[in-house]
């Protein structure tokens, strides 16, 4: 499997799709009610995961993702 870390600071288009998930997202929910960002998200076959940075490295390894901007 691949993956692709999107920097959503790098522009527009980046962030918007970013808030698409966050806004619709059900993970989300209590990331809106407390009116907080919620990052890191990973998206892993339309699957949305809100994590913590530990567990972002936990998750690309136990999917064996490889990053394809490397």
């Amino acid at each position: 499997m691949k993956f692709v870390y999107v920097d959503i600071t790098s522009g527009v288009t980046p962030l918007r799709a970013f808030l698409k998930i966050r806004d619709t997202s059900a993970v989300h929910a209590p990331v809106r009610e407390k009116h907080t960002i919620g990052i890191p998200t990973l998206v892993i076959d339309g699957e949305v995961y809100l994590v913590s940075p530990e567990q972002t490295e936990q998750l690309i390894e136990q999917y064996g993702l490889k990053n394809t901007a490397e």
